[in-house]
């Protein structure tokens, strides 16, 4: 708004006067410890066994979950990505919402969930 004004787009000031509305939020994350633990779950824990679908493919649904927490990937791009786009310390990703390419630097972490 403030470069159309002074563009000139904008002659009716009338906005100015208007008030924003805006409230506290408790911001909720996941730590990196939370990530970490999350992926040591060991499923073959038989206590863990028990409380899962043994059809269900929960491990590498867990997996995905933590690359996208240690890389910020969004479900759509990281559902496209191949062995072809990951090497030892990058991977290649082209982005879908805003179309461009971006490198991402991944950590043993990271390659050690896709090796899975």
């Amino acid at each position: 708004m403030s470069e159309a004004e002074i563009e000139g787009l904008i002659t009716d000031k009338s906005f100015h006067r208007y008030t924003t509305k805006c409230h506290d939020v408790e911001n909720i994350y996941l730590t990196e410890e939370d990530i970490t633990k999350l992926y040591a779950i060991d499923f073959n824990d038989e206590a863990i066994k028990a409380q899962i679908d043994p059809r269900g493919n929960i491990e590498s649904t867990r997996d995905l979950f933590v690359v996208a927490c240690w890389t910020g990937l969004r479900f759509g791009d990281r559902k496209d990505l191949s062995e072809a786009n990951i090497n030892d310390d990058t991977m290649v990703v082209h982005t879908h919402k805003t179309n461009t390419t971006v490198v991402i630097h991944s950590s043993l972490s990271t390659n050690k969930a896709f090796g899975r």
